[in-house]
């Protein structure tokens, strides 16, 4: 039989993923996304999808790369919600979500999150977000990184 150990155990008191979790208030994306984007996944909640999209700014990761952060990241499982032994979502997710949304709202979600952090003394004022045509561009970079890699993958299986 085997030993179960929360997620939560596994990610130390300091890191920055639970800190953060602890100390914003994400009912309020929930909230703030209602009637904008329908829950993609009856799995998954619209506030995980929120985070995993978070990480992947925060970590400038392609949505390839996202997918495989996701997988074998346990403190990025822990912040959006997963179980230890959860599976979780390919990178075909992220961009289905990411196009529901309208830049506009999710620039401003993330503005109000970086101003919480700030407010929570986690950030100072030289940690910025975005405005939408920097996400733009981050966007245009992860597609052509997502080319590389499944074109590397292709390569391989062939």
């Amino acid at each position: 039989m085997g030993l179960f150990v929360p997620i939560e155990n596994l990610v130390e008191k300091k890191h920055t993923y639970r800190l953060i979790k602890d100390l914003v208030k994400f009912e309020s994306v929930r909230v703030a996304l209602e009637g904008c984007i329908k829950e993609v996944n009856s799995k998954y909640t619209i506030v995980q999808g929120f985070k995993m999209l978070l990480l992947q700014y925060m970590e400038d990761l392609s949505d390839r790369e996202l997918e495989w952060f996701l997988k074998e990241n346990i403190a990025g499982k822990y912040f959006c919600d997963f179980a230890l032994e959860d599976d979780t979502l390919d990178h075909s997710y992220f961009g289905y979500l990411r196009d529901r949304k309208e830049l506009e709202r999710t620039k401003d979600l993330f503005n109000q999150f970086r101003t919480d952090l700030k407010k929570q003394g986690i950030i100072r004022e030289v940690f910025t977000f975005v405005d939408p045509s920097q996400l733009k561009s981050k966007l245009i970079i992860w597609a052509e990184r997502n080319k590389a890699i499944k074109a590397g993958e292709e390569r391989l299986n062939n």
